[in-house]
């Protein structure tokens, strides 16, 4: 084609032409393409929304509003993701100056346009089945507009000019104009792209064929065919490298299955396709990583593009791809599962969140996360900022965030790591996150990455370098985790430490105080400590680790180190170790097996024993001084199996030397360790985990098979793109490797960009849980993938993972785009305690709480959505576990009728035929048949009477995301009478039960019933909740747990997950025999996971609680009974007993140790039962009792002899005994009974061993009798028990019976209003917020009175005049605070705090103590001496868990109260320093009150100075008053941390922990606003 243009050349011309091309999906005015013929033109005006936006252009006239979550529409090769939503404020104008053709591209998947119309000119025009309109026009006006609601992705208008090639083929001036403004930016961001390159220095980079170096431009702007240069499958993943193809602009790459049709290719994301140089920079090549495939066959296809069109003629296919499974072994997978963001089979979960991140993108990708129980979501910006908002455990979306070469030091980090977090042991992160990296190179440059509270964490296919942190772990699994899985990271050298022995850097893997671990498959380069395990957990139960396929590459010990843990180590690689391979210690039990020791000097050491200590095997000499390597720490056992072992210092097994021995070998692996094998320091015996029933299952390699493995997978994806070989004299140097070091300083990723010329999506992929994937990051799981077949689960049929929303800065020349907000998010899964308080502006009611340090339940329940989705009970942000007393409640239990989407009306004079509606109810079974998913069967108040047995079959069930509902109406009493039902005395088996729940999923609420003639309610289904139901004279057990049938043989079928919430249960009794009808039971044939919460039974004829096991049956699963009260059972109301009945209030098992289960009981009281209070009716398990109260029961309070070593018995209260209480396990902070004397434990953290009937602690008197209660008035069984011992929001309170107080106040029972919120999703409307009618007013006044008033708000309690002012205050920024009283110096003084929100987590526990003798308060009266005669020393610290938390970061606000008689004037605040000396905390003083700014807690001194001292005291000034209250905040960032090393002390952990079950002296204090008034 000739082009007339002034000046410029043929070649200029054509090459300007490419660029056009290259530009077209991002121009907004018209484009021209010449026909082949060279006679016509064709001109075409499109908008592409997906780049341009919602904006108009110079052509398109464009009104309306950027759809969201509206899928993807594909056309003529180009996806598009962002849409114009055309609803009926959407229209696109424009003006056709030629007949020509107009074309609109809608999407299908969302909003379906398929069939549907839109109006043109106000005439509807039919779209066609793939969502495209194309339509002739004429010149003239269009303008269209919505006929029915779609989304528009695309729109071009296209018309041929006729004429001679001259006329025609001119560009317009627009056009020209804008087209050399894009070449100019082209040209300059390619300027600036090619200097960014040559600053690139690469590392090596293998390739099979060598990559292409520039072509120069001959002018053809044909883009050349692919050239493949390799490909590979790999574990769960395949990518794909090839060359530059001239004049292409960028590239789609797809995957599928390799025997697949070609419709089944999956897009990758843009991101996953990279641009590379070679090291010497003379080439560019591109690579493509396909993520998250199940093992089987796949293929790749590269695609380029030109023109915003993909050239299918140019693209290539790879050969078919072998891609394998990981290995997914090991105790991670144990009672729980460790894949993070993934399935079993490999592929990611269907609601999955991917973020990517890059150096580029580290500090600027976004999401909206959820941050609160009613689903409100916060725009987080970094990648710290979003994983702290997890944190706050509402969003239960599982994570990816994969990142992409060499990532250096974020804006945000805490102490230099990147921390995945709970907000505490007892509220652990578990939604499931995936660490990983992307191809071979990804690298972690400089930071590390910290793991607590958290529970199914996943780290991946990362190199570690040059950690420079201040814990300095490249990783770290700090405290309170499980399921926990690392494996195929590379782990290097980091910065030297301070310690000399930590000149290569800290612990390159270390795990403390975690359990359910698997490390695997790493690859560990010469790194000094590996793997430190164990810290100063003080107890070998309950901590499982496993090591496997591990290749110790020359570094130097720990392999690992171990303390108290059961470790499985096996099949790992020990290659030149220079000190020594694995270390047992502190009586941990380890398995090794199958491993290779290669030039390992000892490959297993016990300490203080053996190879450890032995200077002459001939004389067996001991230099335990110089020799010992494990600070000297008792010994563990080594179990030793089928390991190989060349060269090293050798290995001496038990068989050898029974008393100098470093293991103990085994002819096979299931044989056992005799306990007569000991350790030589501790007398430690193996614990033999590895042949019990909890053991998973393994197939070890033989250990040449596991170096060949080792040696192939361990690490990155093919060993890494940083290679390294040792040499023979590296193995016995454990000295720095300075060549090694520099190669790492000198590293520098070869990537040159990410996504080279393509789009990076501004919006998230967020998951839709559709059962197959659309186009998307190659998400694939189709049923027809592989599985492996040990873990088949029906919930990994595929879905499309999301991609957060990100701002990557573009290092192309791609068009610039908008960051946008993360698509609206759905309710939240996790419900919010209700102790959080919220933002003035919303309607949430909260009741108060007639004790300030009492939680406030919200009277209001949180909202459902109109979309029903989330969680099911089970996993919830309620916790069974937790120690706090506090009662719960459910989110439905303030829902109200008119809130439920779906219902249907039942009434006792119903009819089958009505319609439900509340004037024409339908009778109770009619309505419960038609109940669909998310429908809520509403009972108007009455007696429903039934002469036969009212059953909801299994067929009949909601769903996780949409409990089906069965409640009372609105203020309404209810009964389901069944008195009607004949009894059958012989044969009770015949008879029928009330209401039998075989269904899943439903929620019971507000219902009595009564008269039954055996169980009132039978739950004999999974994932149900039963709240406010009161049980009554049924003639079986009020309420059972148990299989609905004898043929339903497997456990994981039996009845699970199922919740009791604050119901109660009387006067049961079975008229055959009396000993069968408890007041609640789950029992003979329940799983896992049942809970009681909150619930009264008394005056059964037989057990408060009974959870019976048989042999022929076997054990049931965990119980969980926890805030529950059980008295005067084997009585009834009437004062009627029955001889057979058991009588006991909370009965635990049965079957004298035959079926024993480890069933937990928190916080109960049990008082005049006719047996025991308490027993383990020969369980035979591990029971755990904490917080529990037993009064004057009439055989036994606490029964307990038939349990195991392993049974926990913390802060028990028993009182009026009569008969000795009996033990085995471990027992703390208790009182207990004992041959007419009272015996007080003294506080343990691991508890002191008791046996059955010992007389263990110190004699004291009968604490019913010296004052241990509030109240000892009984409450009358003939009232209305359920009215008189409950709370407004249906938990417990006795009125202060049997609550102990004073010196006892630390055990037994509490009860105060519930805090705890049980999430249960159904189809219930959302409320609208509540708006303030002046948005401002509150603000406004709040601003302006803000100066005014600062001091006396600083100073003053709050007073009824200032009451609201300061909650407005708070609400708008966000305070969050903890409070505290206790006597000092003999009166009451108060301590509160208040910081920005998320400074305090909900389980903070602020401790106040008066400090009158002991070092710190001597070197306050010696430093303080002006002041010593009017002077109170106390202690103020914060709790979190089981930890001391010392520096808080961005200061708190302390007010106290000064104490009596001190002149305001002359008070001053203190703090102490570790080195004695004091820092003025510059507080204001008035009103009784100080008010100082701090970060650290520690010892504070309130002092008066005295009138005749000359001089001040010599004290440190802290600059921290109010007006520099952010100076002390940005100064004072740092945190302490605990040594690990060999030599690092327990003993103050074990303080530490101490004082958490100190029970009710510990004050637990949620995150709740303005807490402290006075």
């Amino acid at each position: 084609m000739k082009v007339c243009m002034k000046k410029q050349t043929q070649k200029r011309w054509a090459w300007l032409l490419a660029l056009v091309m290259c530009l077209s999906v991002i121009m907004p005015t018209s484009l021209m393409s010449a026909r082949a013929d060279g006679s016509s033109t064709v001109v075409k005006y499109e908008h592409n929304f997906t780049i341009q936006g919602v904006t108009s252009d110079d052509f398109f006239t464009i009104a309306g509003s950027a759809g969201k979550k509206k899928g993807t529409a594909t056309y003529d090769g180009v996806t598009y993701t962002d849409p114009l939503k055309f609803d009926s404020k959407a229209s696109v104008k424009f003006t056709a100056p030629e007949a020509g053709k107009l074309t609109l591209v809608f999407g299908t998947e969302v909003e379906s346009a398929a069939g549907k119309n839109v109006k043109i000119n106000g005439t509807k025009t039919k779209v066609g089945d793939d969502g495209v309109l194309t339509v002739d026009i004429s010149a003239g006006d269009y303008t269209i507009t919505k006929g029915d609601t779609m989304n528009l992705f695309y729109i071009v208008y296209s018309y041929t000019k006729q004429g001679s090639t001259e006329e025609t083929t001119k560009p317009t001036e627009e056009t020209t104009k804008a087209t050399e403004a894009e070449t100019k930016t082209t040209e300059a961001q390619t300027k600036a792209t090619e200097a960014t390159t040559k600053e690139t220095e690469a590392a090596t980079k293998p390739s099979e064929t060598k990559p292409s170096e520039t072509k120069p431009d001959t002018g053809d702007t044909t883009v050349e065919q692919v050239s493949l240069i390799q490909s590979t499958g790999w574990l769960e993943s395949a990518y794909v490298e090839w060359n530059e193809a001239k004049n292409a602009v960028s590239y789609n790459v797809y995957v599928k299955k390799a025997d697949a049709a070609d419709t089944s290719y999956e897009k990758l994301d843009n991101e996953l396709v990279r641009k590379y140089k070679t090291s010497d920079g003379s080439a560019v090549y591109y690579r493509a990583d396909a993520l998250g495939l199940a093992a089987g066959s796949y293929v790749l296809k590269v695609v380029p593009v030109a023109g915003g069109t993909e050239q299918a003629d140019s693209a290539a296919v790879t050969e078919a791809l072998s891609v394998k499974a990981h290995d997914r072994t090991g105790f991670a997978w144990t009672n729980g599962e460790a894949n993070g963001a993934y399935r079993d089979n490999g592929t990611l979960k269907g609601n999955a969140v991917v973020l990517y991140l890059t150096e580029e993108t580290k500090d600027t990708v976004t999401m909206d996360v959820i941050k609160d129980a009613k689903g409100k979501t916060q725009t987080a910006t970094g990648i710290q900022a979003i994983l702290n908002l997890y944190k706050k455990g509402y969003d239960n979306r599982p994570l990816d965030i994969r990142l992409i070469g060499q990532v250096t030091d974020f804006a945000v980090m805490e102490g230099g790591d990147m921390v995945v977090s709970g907000s505490s042991s007892s509220k652990r992160l578990s939604c499931g996150i995936t660490i990983e990296g992307v191809g071979d190179d990804a690298t972690v440059y400089g930071w590390g990455i910290r793991i607590k509270n958290a529970s199914n964490v996943e780290v991946r296919n990362l190199g570690i370098m040059l950690v420079d942190s201040s814990e300095g772990d490249n990783i770290g699994l700090q405290q309170d985790n499980d399921h926990i899985w690392v494996h195929n990271c590379d782990f290097f050298y980091g910065e030297a430490g301070g310690d000399s022995d930590q000149a290569k850097g800290d612990g390159a893997l270390d795990c403390k105080k975690s359990t359910f671990i698997t490390f695997s498959y790493n690859h560990f380069f010469d790194n000094g400590k590996c793997n430190l395990l164990g810290l100063s957990e003080g107890t070998t139960e309950d901590l499982y680790i496993t090591y496997h396929h591990n290749w110790y590459d020359h570094s130097d010990s720990r392999h690992p180190r171990i303390r108290f843990y059961s470790a499985h180590v096996y099949n790992n690689y020990y290659d030149g170790n220079a000190k020594y391979g694995i270390g047992s210690t502190n009586g941990s039990s380890v398995f090794s097996e199958g491993n290779y020791f290669r030039n390992c000097k000892y490959p297993m050491l016990t300490s203080m024993q053996g190879s450890d200590v032995i200077a002459d095997w001939t004389t067996l000499k001991r230099d335990e001084a110089n020799m010992a390597t494990f600070s000297k720490e008792a010994g563990g056992t080594i179990k030793a199996y089928n390991n190989y072992i060349e060269g090293g210092n050798g290995f001496v097994s038990y068989q050898e030397n029974n008393t100098e021995f470093d293991g103990y070998v085994v002819e096979s692996a299931d044989e056992k360790v005799p306990a007569t094998v000991k350790s030589y320091k501790g007398g430690n015996t193996y614990n033999n985990f590895d042949t019990s029933k909890g053991m998973y299952s393994y197939t070890a390699d033989t250990p040449q098979q596991a170096k060949e493995n080792v040696e192939k997978y361990a690490g990155r994806v093919e060993n890494g793109d940083f290679k390294w070989t040792f040499t023979a004299e590296d193995d016995a140097s454990y000295a720095l490797n300075q060549a090694l070091k520099s190669a790492l300083r000198a590293y520098k990723t070869c990537l040159v960009s990410v996504a080279p010329n393509n789009t990076v999506s501004q919006n998230p992929y967020i998951g839709t849980g559709a059962e197959e994937p659309t186009t998307s990051h190659n998400t694939l799981n189709k049923e027809d993938m592989t599985q492996p077949a040990s873990k088949q689960d029906d919930t990994t049929k595929t879905t499309e993972s999301t991609k957060a929303t990100e701002a990557t800065k573009a290092t192309e020349s791609t068009k610039a785009t908008e960051s946008t907000k993360a698509t609206e998010s759905t309710k939240a899964t996790e419900s919010t305690k209700a102790t959080e308080s919220t933002k003035a502006t919303e309607s949430t009611k909260a009741t108060e709480s007639t004790k300030a340090t009492e939680a406030t339940k919200a009277t209001e329940s949180t909202t459902g959505s109109t979309t029903p989705g989330g969680t099911t009970g089970d996993t919830s942000s309620y916790d069974k576990t937790s120690t706090a007393f506090s009662g719960a409640y459910t989110s439905l239990s303030g829902v109200t009728d008119s809130q439920y989407l779906k219902k249907l009306y039942a009434a006792p004079d119903g009819s089958a035929s009505a319609d439900g509606t509340k004037d024409s109810p339908l009778d109770l079974e009619t309505a419960i048949a038609k109940a669909e998913n998310g429908t809520a069967v509403i009972l108007l108040e009455g007696t429903y009477a039934f002469d036969h047995q009212l059953t909801i079959p299994v067929s009949n069930s909601g769903t996780a995301d949409c409990y089906k509902v069965l409640k009372a109406a609105d203020g309404a009493k209810v009964t389901f009478d069944f008195s009607s039902q004949s009894y059958n005395i012989k044969d009770t088996s015949v008879n029928a039960r009330g209401l039998q729940i075989e269904g899943n999923y439903w929620y019971v609420y507000g219902i009595t019933v009564y008269g039954a003639a055996d169980n009132g309610i039978f739950v004999a289904g999974s994932h149900n909740v039963i709240e406010r139901c009161i049980l009554q004279a049924n003639r079986d057990t009020g309420l059972q747990i148990s299989r609905r049938s004898s043929s339903v043989i497997n456990k994981e079928d039996w009845p699970s997950y199922n919740y009791i919430i604050n119901c109660t249960s009387f006067d049961n009794c079975d008229p055959a025999t009396g000993e069968n009808a408890d007041g609640f039971a789950a029992k003979l044939t329940c799983g896992e996971c049942n809970v009681f919460d909150g619930c009264i039974s008394y005056c059964n004829c037989d057990d408060g609680w009974d959870l019976y096991a048989k042999p022929a049956t076997g054990s049931i699963g965990v119980v969980t009974i926890r805030n529950c009260i059980a008295f005067n059972n084997g009585t009834l109301t009437n004062g009627n007993s029955e001889a057979n009945g058991d009588m006991n209030g909370f009965k635990l098992g049965g079957s004298n140790g035959k079926v024993p289960t480890p069933h937990f009981v928190f916080n109960c009281l049990a008082f005049n039962n006719g047996k025991d209070g308490f027993t383990d009716n020969g369980n035979g398990g591990a029971l755990t009792l904490m917080n529990c109260t037993s009064y004057n029961n009439v055989k036994t309070n606490f029964n307990f002899y038939r349990t195991t070593a392993g049974g926990t018995f913390f802060n028990l209260l028993s009182a009026a005994g009569n008969g000795t209480d009996k033990f085995i396990g471990k027992i703390s902070n208790s009182i207990s009974f004992n041959s007419k004397k009272y015996y007080q434990v003294p506080f343990s953290i691991t508890g002191t061993a008791v046996t059955s009937g010992q007389k263990l602690g110190t004699v004291v008197s009968d604490p019913y009798k010296s004052g241990a209660f509030t109240s000892t008035t009984a409450p009358d069984v003939t009232a209305d028990i359920d009215a008189i011992l409950r709370n407004a929001d249906g938990s417990l309170t006795t009125n202060g019976y049997l609550m102990s107080t004073g010196d006892y106040q630390s055990m037994g029972a509490k009860f105060g209003v519930a805090s705890q919120v049980l999430e249960v999703k159904a189809g219930i409307k959302t409320e609208p917020e509540t708006k303030p009618e002046e948005p401002t007013t509150a603000e406004d006044k709040t601003e302006a009175a803000t100066e005014a008033t600062k001091a006396e708000e600083k100073t003053e309690a709050a007073t009824e005049a200032t009451k609201a002012e300061d909650k407005t205050e708070a609400a708008k920024s966000g305070k969050s605070s903890l409070s505290k009283k206790n006597d000092v110096k003999g009166a009451e003084m108060s301590v509160s705090l208040k910081a920005e929100e998320d400074v305090f987590e909900d389980d903070d526990v602020m401790q106040l103590t008066e400090l009158t003798e002991g070092g710190a308060f001597d070197a306050a009266v010696k430093t303080l001496s002006d002041y010593k005669e009017k002077m109170v020393v106390v202690d103020i610290s914060i709790l979190r868990g089981t930890e001391f938390v010392h520096q808080f970061p961005g200061g708190v606000e302390v007010t106290l109260d000064i104490p009596a008689g001190y002149e305001e004037a002359n008070v001053k605040v203190f703090r102490m320093e570790e080195d004695g000396s004091a820092t003025d905390m510059q507080a204001v003083c008035k009103n009784g009150k100080a008010v100082f700014v701090t970060n650290h807690f520690s010892t504070y001194v309130i002092a008066e100075q005295a009138k005749t001292a000359q001089e001040a005291p010599k004290v440190v000034n802290e600059n921290v008053s109010t007006a520099q209250t952010e100076a002390a905040k940005a100064e004072n960032a740092k945190t302490e941390t605990v040594k690990t090393g060999d030599t690092a002390n327990a003993g103050l952990y074990v303080m530490l922990m101490a004082v958490m079950f100190i029970g009710a002296g510990i004050l637990v204090i949620g995150k709740r606003k303005d807490l402290f008034t006075k």
